[in-house]
């Protein structure tokens, strides 16, 4: 997944549940680097910003929409998830800032700062007569009083063709260990890269939650591990990328049309 950087500013002040500053809204989109699907949809950046200064916060959002007209129910059903997904981290947030709200009045003022910043990356694939839409979100918060910031992603992985979200197991075929085969080769790779491997064989090990945040590129499978997942936080999150040769063997028809994809685009929001 390619990284560009957009620009993007606009000020949003929230009502909250404790009084606070009037609220004003707006909304912004971005199309000069938009990511052409076909003919007729792009996916574009939607920006929200939000600034509260009771609760002294600040969020910055910027996420993936699908635009075209007609707009088809599968981008439809693209665009509510994404924003459903984007919507849920920044209420967790906010709810977590509001519950250390009486610790934080005991701090200094200039430590007083909570912010969150969500931006994303997207691969489009063309595989054959599919439309494949790939995001990872990217999320980093901080919150008063804490030591350093936390990361952490959220992804989807949709097929507009057939209007459904993929879950990782539809790329393997039935009863085939591929969690096994993704372990296999995280393991290796990471061992190989890492200086600190005390945390590789449990971050790594073959079970669902080890492999949560995974999305389609052109010609791999990207695995994102978590902070703490695999490494210590001053190694930050860690990727693995699985070529699909790799796991041709045990591939499902469907994603044996996705590993012959010469068709793709990428970029951050």
């Amino acid at each position: 997944m390619k990284k560009m950087l957009l620009s993007l500013t606009m000020f949003l002040f929230a009502n909250v549940t404790l009084a606070g500053p009037a609220s004003s809204i707006a909304a912004s989109s971005a199309e000069n680097d938009a990511v052409i699907i076909d003919s007729h949809l792009k996916v574009i950046s939607r920006t929200q910003n939000e600034e509260n200064h009771l609760l002294n916060y600040t969020l910055n959002s910027t996420y993936p929409q699908i635009i075209g007209t007609p707009l088809p129910i599968a981008a439809q059903n693209f665009n509510k998830k994404i924003n459903n997904m984007v919507k849920a981290e920044i209420e967790q947030f906010k709810n977590n800032v509001k519950q250390d709200f009486p610790h934080i009045q005991t701090l200094p003022q200039d430590v007083r700062k909570n912010t969150l910043q969500i931006d994303y990356d997207v691969d489009v694939i063309h595989p054959e007569h599919l439309s494949l839409v790939s995001v990872r979100l990217n999320i980093e918060g901080m919150q008063a009083g804490r030591a350093h910031p936390f990361h952490l992603y959220r992804v989807l992985n949709f097929d507009l063709t057939h209007n459904k979200e993929l879950v990782l197991n539809d790329l393997f075929k039935p009863k085939t260990n591929y969690l096994h085969a993704l372990s296999n080769y995280s393991n290796k790779k990471l061992n190989s890269s890492l200086k600190d491997k005390w945390m590789i064989a449990k971050g790594t090990k073959a079970n669902q939650a080890n492999y949560k945040n995974w999305n389609i590129q052109a010609d791999s499978i990207l695995i994102t591990f978590d902070e703490y997942q695999v490494a210590p936080y001053s190694n930050g999150p860690q990727e693995v990328e699985i070529p699909f040769g790799e796991l041709k063997n045990i591939f499902s028809p469907q994603a044996l049309i996705i590993s012959r994809a010469k068709d793709a685009s990428s970029t951050l929001g």
